[in-house]
């Protein structure tokens, strides 16, 4: 019986998903052609476009996928004193570096609530300052931040 039942969900799922003229395939709403694709060479990482074109020349030790306008990138840095030899950024789709951070708990993108959380400051989604010079700010989870003032 139990045999019977799953073979059944089996047939009800195969039909609802692959008969009737659906469009699994559709790959409009897996794929976005304009949204730059990381590729490595000669151990470095960069970005090309979906016709394989350099976008972005590989030069980074590692990349994440561009959210919206931004991804986050960590590149070698070129102190030679310096005790951490990277640094998290955040490009834009040109590979202009729009704000640093030492870490990657300092470098945090939000996109549920827009916003990106640097160095425990707020960032809109276009990388406009929220918080004030300051305020720390820190996720706490669900939504919620924490701010605390330095001033006081």
């Amino acid at each position: 019986a139990a045999t019977l039942i799953i073979v059944g969900v089996g047939v009800f799922i195969y039909f609802n998903f692959f008969g009737k003229n659906n469009k699994i395939s559709n790959l409009d709403t897996i794929f976005d052609p304009n949204k730059p694709i990381i590729v490595k060479n000669n151990g470095k990482v960069g970005y090309i476009t979906s016709e394989g074109k350099i976008m972005i020349e590989p030069k980074y030790v590692s990349a994440y996928d561009f959210d919206g306008d931004y991804a986050i990138v960590i590149a070698e840095k070129n102190e030679a004193e310096s005790y951490n030899k990277t640094e998290y950024q955040i490009i834009d789709k040109k590979g202009n570096v729009k704000l640093t951070a030492f870490s990657s708990y300092d470098i945090k993108h939000y996109p549920a609530y827009n916003v990106w959380l640097v160095n425990d400051t707020l960032y809109d989604s276009k990388l406009n300052r929220i918080t004030e010079e300051n305020l720390r700010v820190y996720n706490i989870g669900q939504g919620y931040f924490k701010y605390i003032d330095f001033l006081i």
